[in-house]
């Protein structure tokens, strides 16, 4: 479904008014397979390339045993769709990163 309610209060907030402002249309799949869903709507959209990034949920990362993300992957595949995972890049803890001197002992 193509959602065009910008600002409704969710996290999800975020990205969609990022895609407003960058031009790109937003759609809400709903569906109990996302992998199946997300694979169904590039075929049905003639997309070629699919990027998932910074995967931080549990709920994407296994349904029924088997990783959501694998399974994109595998069915995507099938199809000719390229599929990109954005690593989710985190911040070493303050001062891990402070030079290190060496000292005479």
């Amino acid at each position: 479904m193509d959602s065009g309610r910008p600002g409704d209060g969710r996290p999800i907030d975020g990205p969609r008014e990022l895609a407003a402002d960058l031009g790109a249309r937003w759609y809400e799949i709903e569906d109990d397979d996302p992998a199946r869903a997300l694979v169904n709507f590039a075929r049905e959209h003639q997309v070629t390339q699919i990027v998932i990034g910074s995967v931080q949920h549990s709920w994407w990362h296994i349904t029924d045993g088997e990783s959501i993300v694998r399974r994109v992957i595998d069915e995507a595949g099938a199809f000719g769709i390229d599929v990109h995972l954005i690593a989710r890049h985190e911040l070493p803890p303050a001062g891990a990163l402070a030079p290190r001197v060496a000292t005479d002992s």
